[in-house]
This record gives C-alpha cells, structure tokens and sequence, in this order.
C-alpha cells in the first residue's frame, strides 16, 4: 500500500494507489483480504484502516477491475496447507511460504523485521492466481 509521510504522520497515497490499480488496464481481477474490526484496537487506527480499506476497493472499482473479497482463512488454508499449524505460528508460515515462492521479494525491513503483511498480500496474490487460471 502506497504511503506518505504528512507532517509526523504517514497516509494513504491515494493518487499512487489509483496509479498502482491501472497499471494493466481494465478488467484485472483483485483479491483483496475480507477484514474487520479487531478487538481492543483503537478507534483512530480502526478508522484508518477502514478508510484504507474502503480506498482499496473503491480504487478497483473505479479502474474496472474484478474483485474479489477473500477471508484469512480461506487463503490460508490453501497457501499455507503443508505448513505448521496454530495461531502463533501463521506470521512465520506465511513468511516462510512468500520466500519459497517469491526469493527476490523483500520481505524484512530496514532493521531486518519481518514484513509480514507484504507476505500475506503475495501470497493472497498467488491464492487468486491460482483460482483464475488453476494451480
């Protein structure tokens, strides 16, 4: 998700976010994650995330694409089907499986963090890949 800092503050880049969904013309499909709230999050971060989401689909809609609403655990147990289970254990999995499919993505930070939502978005990629065309 593209994002600029404003002030002390990082938003949605809104104009690179709808440059990102026309790259490949009309009629592309888009698998994006079905999320909602999560308890005990704030209210501000909660807006946020909803606005980023609403964004998100509003940006496909507008270029013409398909989307399509996948939950977690859908594409999960498809992804990462052969991997350890457990709650604890679907960051390390899903990391563990983008690498295996994706060794060029950059999948740490700066610091060496694991950037763990670029593997889910890869991999939630791939889960749509794999519906579009077959496995």
């Amino acid at each position: 998700t593209p994002i600029i800092k404003v002030g002390s503050r990082k938003e949605l880049d809104m104009p690179r976010l709808a440059e990102l969904v026309t790259l490949h013309g009309k009629g592309v499909s888009c698998y994006v994650e079905s999320v909602g709230a999560l308890p005990r999050q704030g209210v501000t971060s909660m807006f946020r995330f909803g606005t980023t989401y609403g964004a998100v689909q509003g940006a496909a809609a507008a270029a013409g694409h398909r989307m399509t609403l996948v939950k977690p655990r859908t594409w999960q147990a498809v992804m990462l089907r052969d991997m350890p289970k457990g709650k604890d254990k679907i960051k390390g999995s899903s990391l563990l499986r983008a690498k295996q499919l994706f060794p060029e993505a950059i999948l740490q930070g700066p610091r060496g963090g694991p950037l763990d939502g670029r593997s889910d978005a890869l991999l939630i990629a791939r889960y749509g890949q794999q519906k579009e065309i077959g496995s």
